[in-house]
């Protein structure tokens, strides 16, 4: 919907803004187009998609892992060859190396998935990351303020 809006502005449309809100332009000159604004919001609901579609495939590959309500690891009707019977029963088992291996990838698919959502803060993944957890992020958001502040 908010696409939908965007585009239906006239080609010719703008609108000045005062100078305390200069920075939401992009080309700097005050004077907000059709095109720019039409431009910004597409740039913003695209992170937004990449964003959900992440933290769903990272929901849907932590619930694929789990074993069926009806699995043993007794059960001989599971007892056929094949990797996702094996990991099952070590994850019921409690065995190491496939509870590790759970951890493992639970851990990349959160943090591909975060990294969309500081992306759509307009945070640097990359910088949050090397800076690690909560300081990285408020390392992030002071360069951000710090940059919107140097452009204004």
């Amino acid at each position: 919907p908010v696409n939908l809006v965007a585009q239906s502005f006239t080609a010719d449309w703008s609108v000045s803004l005062p100078t305390q809100w200069v920075f939401l332009d992009p080309d700097g000159d005050g004077i907000l187009t059709a095109a720019e604004l039409e431009d910004g919001i597409a740039f913003i609901s695209q992170r937004v998609l990449y964003a959900v579609v992440a933290t769903y495939l990272c929901l849907y590959m932590h619930r694929a892992r789990r074993p069926p309500e009806d699995f043993t690891p007794e059960d001989k009707n599971w007892e056929r060859p094949g990797a996702l019977p094996s990991f099952w029963r070590g994850m019921v088992l409690r065995r190491g190396l496939y509870v590790l291996l759970n951890l493992v990838l639970d851990a990349i698919a959160c943090v591909a998935a975060g990294c969309q959502w500081l992306k759509v803060c307009g945070m640097d993944p990359v910088t949050v990351i090397t800076f690690g957890g909560i300081g990285g992020i408020a390392f992030g958001l002071a360069s951000q303020s710090l940059l919107s502040n140097v452009i204004s």
